[in-house]
């Protein structure tokens, strides 16, 4: 799966909610990936807390919105342990009041503290098809994935506006609707999420996002043995691995240099070892000021050398 992707969702409803109340699912994880739960309750706002039956930690996105007939809460995990989580766990307080209760995994990897924007609550601002969740704002970073939220006192299905997808929604009777969506960004201009459909006679609206951790590029090769030493290099993908000074080494499959091209190093050691060199004809050994000594096979030297004879530090031409 590619970074933002579901997962897997989990959902809950009842007439009366109970304490603990339960969205269940099946959903495996793994550490890096996030997990976002909403519950709307009818009339009253009594979820404080949510755990899950791995013992990933959950945080309160905001106080939630109490929008009289209809409440909701979003909150979010980072995954710390991995496993197939199977209950989301909200603490309330009983009562008769209706109840739905729904959860995504998304995949990661997030950062381990991912939270960037967090705008205040929708209460009853609109209430008509379409219904735009609050904006984001300018994001922190290009990659996230932002997360929008309804509840409502309806038994509407609704539906997500592109490129806003559609998690997960639950339904308790005609009193408590309950939905998710999610977007994946690669700028950080303000998103607006939006849900259409069937309005309801109350609804609050929640949007946040959750920012993706630092990649990693390996270094790819052939059939061979490689070794990189010296200064720690992180290349870009189609990039070249420069370095500063000092002594590093490539071994392996023979390296073949394009015509006209030459291998520029900075100040260090540096050594090309393998197979024979041949100079083409008329093509020179460029130095600065030194002296030199030729060893192998027969080589003219270009007129201008100073008595066309060189001597000194070692060159060698294998």
């Amino acid at each position: 799966m590619a970074f933002g992707a579901l997962k897997g969702t989990f959902t809950g409803t009842a007439n009366s909610i109970t304490n603990p109340f339960a969205a269940t699912g099946s959903v495996a994880v793994v550490v890096g990936d996030a997990v976002v739960a909403v519950l709307g309750e009818q009339i009253a706002l009594t979820v404080t807390a949510v755990t899950d039956n791995l013992g990933n930690t959950y945080v309160a996105v905001n106080a939630g919105t109490d929008g009289g007939s209809i409440t909701g809460r979003a909150f979010y995990s980072r995954v710390t342990v991995a496993g197939t989580i199977t209950s989301l766990n909200a603490t309330t307080t009983g009562s008769t009041n209706n109840v739905a209760f729904v959860g995504a995994a998304i995949e990661g990897p997030f950062m381990i503290s991912p939270l960037d924007a967090a705008p205040a609550n929708n209460n009853n601002t609109d209430n008509a098809s379409p219904f735009t969740c609050p904006a984001t704002g300018t994001l922190a970073q290009a990659n996230e994935v932002v997360i929008s939220w309804m509840c409502g006192q309806s038994n509407a299905t609704w539906l997500a506006t592109s490129p806003n997808l559609k998690a997960i929604q639950a339904i308790s009777q005609s009193v408590a609707d309950t939905i998710i969506g999610y977007q994946v960004v690669a700028a950080t201009t303000s998103i607006a999420p939006e849900f259409t459909g069937t309005n309801p006679t109350a609804s609050v609206q929640g949007t946040f996002s959750l920012k993706q951790a630092a990649q990693a590029f390996s270094i790819v090769a052939g059939v061979g043995a490689y070794a990189i030493t010296g200064t720690a290099a992180t290349p870009e993908l189609g990039r070249r691995v420069s370095a500063d000074a000092g002594s590093y080494a490539i071994s392996g499959s023979p390296v073949g240099l394009l015509l006209g091209k030459r291998v520029v190093a900075g100040g260090g050691t540096y050594a090309i070892v393998g197979e024979t060199a041949t100079l083409r004809r008329t093509w020179r050994v460029g130095a600065d000021t030194e002296a030199y000594v030729v060893v192998g096979s027969n080589v003219n030297l270009a007129l201008g050398g100073a008595g066309n004879s060189v001597a000194g530090r070692m060159f060698m031409v294998m």
